[in-house]
């Protein structure tokens, strides 16, 4: 009976220590998501400690072996416990998140979507206990989804920069989207199963998709042969991002992708490289044709970063004395921030924020975790504290239980909720770029300030009347057009 005893205190220790103290580290990353599906392993060790221990009990016993069992029990139960947390908080977080959306954007942000953007987006954002178990339905992705792979967008140092696109399988008109992985600038690929899955989901939102690799910084950097920042490695990876926008510009309509309406969405390292190409061009860059001289203008309609690094000096400090991160840190910039203020402040997406230029900065979306031991939550919360005091258009969703990487369970709670939240913040910047054009072309026309929002009461009437279209529709038309029509030149 002491083998088995001990046998279960093991077995409660290695669990304990995997899901209670690991998940917890930056090495744990989405443990905490997956918590129903590995609970029933301490549920069943204390139901089964409980049996022997009552058995013990009634036949003469060994009290090491109760012991033994008894702390089992204590292990398990406070196991079972934490893997339930985020379960039992995602609904109170559910509360805050959507009062974060209404501070940020307006209790009335939903109210005045276009009816006619193509793109999908939940209304009433709610986790489902039920699709968490029912995890991706890949096949039937699969099937609404569209997928060219490895399509070559850019050649640079004799080698080839690769991009997976995703679309809709359906008709419509669609926003472009470009995907940037994450992976501390030294891993990661556009074929990693997860971003696969996510980009996928966006596609069958109603976003084509172009999930890009970048140049990666080599691993050498670590034995100071060269620096991540000191070679301008990153300037690397932002020339690739802007490459990937002038050719997601240039082929998205092959997929019914809309060129205007192009949104940048990152991950992790991922996310940081989608501040800084935003922030650091103003939400514009301008492509010069070679044919005929022309310049071309691309804009960003609005930028998504989940746990990104904002402040590589703050991030440096972040870590403790003999952190590894902190390590890596020092070795990628090749020194202390002391010894490169210059370059920790211009690699970091917070410096480009000013009074000046806050009126050309698009609308962010950020999203951490409050357990992130990876990047601190606070790198996502002085940017958007900077943001709201600028007055730039900005949101965070924080979620309390969430590990760095937590969206990587779709379907986990933070995944559902975070994903949803964004296809409503998606729609929103969408709607507000439909009325800003509305009201440069009524400007244009010698109409003044037009109230745009009384016209969208008007379309959304429109879309929810059971008319029959051929006949009904014909009445409406001049003005739908009138609306929605390109500005002349």
């Amino acid at each position: 009976m002491d083998m088995l005893a001990l046998s279960f205190l093991i077995v409660a220790s290695v669990f304990f220590l995997v899901f209670v103290l690991i998940s917890a580290t930056f090495i744990g990353l989405w443990l905490s998501e997956i918590g129903l599906w590995v609970s029933w392993i301490p549920i069943f060790l204390v139901i089964a400690s409980v049996y022997f221990l009552i058995r013990d009990y009634l036949v003469p016993f060994d009290i090491l072996s109760v012991v033994f069992i008894g702390i089992s029990i204590g292990l398990n139960i406070f196991t079972t416990l934490r893997l339930f947390v985020p379960f039992v908080e995602v609904y109170a977080t559910n509360n805050y998140l959507k009062k974060a959306m209404e501070n940020s954007l307006g209790k009335d942000y939903l109210e005045y979507v276009d009816p006619f953007i193509s793109s999908r987006f939940s209304k009433n954002v709610r986790f489902r206990l039920s699709h968490y178990f029912i995890g991706v339905r890949t096949k039937a992705l699969e099937k609404r989804v569209g997928t060219i792979k490895d399509v070559v967008y850019k050649k640079e140092d004799n080698q080839q920069l690769k991009l997976n696109i995703h679309y809709p399988k359906r008709n419509g008109k669609f926003s472009t989207l470009i995907f940037i992985h994450g992976g501390g600038f030294v891993i990661g690929s556009k074929d990693n199963p997860k971003s696969d899955r996510i980009c996928k989901l966006l596609a069958n939102y109603g976003y084509v998709v172009f999930n890009v690799d970048y140049r990666l910084a080599p691993l050498s950097f670590i034995k100071k042969e060269t620096s991540l920042i000191e070679d301008l490695i990153i300037c690397d990876m932002v020339s690739d991002i802007r490459a990937s926008i002038v050719f997601a510009s240039k082929n998205t309509e092959t997929y019914n992708g809309i060129p205007e309406e192009l949104f940048l969405f990152g991950r992790s390292a991922g996310g940081h490289l989608a501040l800084i190409t935003a922030f650091s061009c103003l939400g514009k860059f301008f492509e010069l044709k070679d044919s005929d001289g022309s310049i071309k203008e691309h804009e960003i309609l609005g930028v998504v970063a989940f746990y990104p690094i904002t402040n590589f000096t703050k991030l440096y400090d972040y870590y403790g004395k003999q952190n590894l991160l902190k390590y890596l840190l020092y070795k990628g910039a090749g020194g202390t921030p002391e010894e490169f203020q210059y370059l920790y402040q211009v690699f970091s997406p917070i410096s480009y924020l000013s009074e000046i230029n806050c009126k050309e900065i698009p609308p962010v979306f950020l999203a951490t975790g409050e357990k992130d031991k990876l990047v601190a939550p606070e790198q996502s919360k002085l940017l958007y504290s900077k943001l709201q005091t600028l007055g730039v258009e900005s949101v965070m969703l924080d979620l309390p239980w969430a590990n760095h990487g937590f969206d990587t369970v779709l379907n986990g709670p933070g995944g559902q909720l975070a994903l949803k939240y964004l296809s409503q913040f998606l729609v929103w910047v969408l709607t507000k770029y439909k009325l800003r054009k509305i009201e440069e072309l009524a400007k244009k026309r010698g109409l003044g300030n037009i109230v745009s929002k009384e016209k969208y009461r008007m379309l959304h009437k429109l879309k929810k009347q059971n008319f029959d279209k051929e006949q009904d529709m014909n009445q409406f038309l001049p003005f739908i057009e009138y609306f929605y029509e390109e500005t002349d030149e």
